[in-house]
């Protein structure tokens, strides 16, 4: 009997019997004596207590009932507030804003998956401004390959070119020279 935590005389359920005893073991694994608590329930013992006490228990229940509800309303509030918060920013940068930010400051688990999705926010970002940057680079040297394609002279290609590089710096002012190794010099195109 001291093998197992909890034992009983017979089930839980009286049956036929009307005394129930439990025991259980206190013995801890460092202790050199054994030590039992001995639980003896009558059914008529009980059955007494609760009619005689029916008005404090289900006062009891009730009131346990009323804390434990409050308690989850205050401790989902507490857990569904930040993620619904993180969820209708996630749809902001969902829509194409990757500039909107989280600024959920937490020191829980929330707070790190709001630090996490910050951190993946900024990676599309520069992802997207690469690729926006190679796209221009591609578009541009088709337009030269495109230029130097349908020239017909040497001169009509540099004047196509020289279109193509003014359109890339609108606003500015652009001097292109050709390395003429002839005369050891540059000759000015635009």
């Amino acid at each position: 009997a001291l093998k197992r935590k909890i034992t009983a005389s017979a089930s839980l359920f009286f049956g036929k019997q009307d005394t129930v005893s439990i025991y259980v073991n206190l013995t801890g694994g460092s202790d050199k004596n054994g030590y039992i608590l001995s639980i003896t329930a009558n059914r008529k013992g009980i059955i007494t207590f609760l009619e005689n006490n029916f008005a404090h228990i289900s006062l009891f229940s009730l009131l346990l009932l009323l804390i434990s509800l409050l308690l989850g309303s205050i401790f989902s509030k507490y857990l569904v507030s930040p993620v619904t918060s993180l969820s209708e920013e996630a749809s902001e940068i969902a829509s194409g804003n990757f500039k909107h930010r989280f600024n959920l400051k937490r020191g829980d688990e929330i707070g790190l998956l709001a630090d996490s999705l910050n951190i993946m926010a900024d990676q599309i970002e520069k992802y997207i401004v690469e690729t926006e940057r190679r796209i221009n680079t591609i578009e541009t040297m088709n337009r030269i390959d495109k230029a130097v394609l349908s020239s017909i002279s040497h001169n009509d290609l540099l004047k196509r070119v020289i279109s193509i590089v003014v359109s890339l710096f609108e606003g500015d002012s652009i001097i292109m020279a050709v390395r003429n190794s002839h005369r050891a010099g540059f000759d000015l195109l635009s």
